[in-house]
């Protein structure tokens, strides 16, 4: 079954005099070093993604009554679109502005 049993070792083990179970040892040992970093990076993957994962619990409890409030936000929305559409220039216009700004203020780099 295992096509490699019939090659020759590589010239880099020849030279080192190993044998088969010697580089078979190394090669498992090398594989087990790898599991157990696999799980510490797993372990830190995890550490790490705790406070993401709480919160989206948290979010996830309060679905319903959060879509309420949302639709029932979106209704004025939906009666006058132009308002919105108002709002958003005017956000844009002020963010243009704030940033014009800073870069005009001393001691800023210029882009």
């Amino acid at each position: 079954m295992n096509r490699g049993a019939d090659r020759p070792a590589p010239k880099s083990d020849r030279k080192r005099g190993l044998s088969r179970q010697q580089r078979k040892d190394e090669l498992e040992a090398r594989v087990d070093q790898q599991r157990v970093e696999l799980m510490v990076y797993a372990a830190r993957w995890r550490r790490g993604a705790a406070p993401l994962d709480r919160a989206c619990h948290r979010l996830w409890q309060w679905r319903i009554p959060l879509l309420a409030i949302g639709s029932l936000a979106l209704i004025p929305i939906a009666r006058r679109p132009g308002s919105v559409v108002r709002l958003g220039r005017q956000l844009v216009f002020g963010a243009l502005a704030v940033d014009r700004v800073r870069r005009m203020l001393p001691g800023r780099r210029k882009r």
